[in-house]
């Protein structure tokens, strides 16, 4: 049974939404767990109002309905918490109708409740 499975979600890239590099470790016929990472690769030329620039996402994996005799494959559900960074625009304007467009970067970490 293959315990590390590394792989790089194209789709991203190619559309130039970022690089997404992604690692699991396989613990068994039914369970994993793992790392996401993006790295935003774009600027705001376009204006976005929301850009995420950085997050990093731990989870685990529970797979169901597996017909293979090596794990990891098939349906899943997953448990993850996301840590990422993103830039906000917005327009400013003054008094005299002008205005620019500024950013403010950001940093959101999980909540736990207890």
């Amino acid at each position: 049974m293959k315990k590390h499975e590394v792989s790089l979600d194209v789709v991203a890239a190619i559309g130039g939404l970022g690089i997404n590099p992604r690692y699991e470790y396989v613990l068994g016929r039914y369970s994993g767990v793992g790392v996401d990472l993006n790295i935003g690769i774009f600027d705001n030329d376009d204006n976005f109002e929301y850009i995420e620039t950085f997050s990093l996402t731990p989870y685990y994996r529970q797979y169901f309905f597996s017909k293979e005799d090596y794990g990891a494959k098939g349906f899943y559900g997953e448990g993850f918490v996301k840590v990422f960074t993103f830039d906000d625009g917005y327009y400013e304007n003054d008094i005299f109708g002008s205005g620019s467009y500024r950013t403010e970067s950001y940093t959101e970490l999980p909540s736990v409740l207890v």
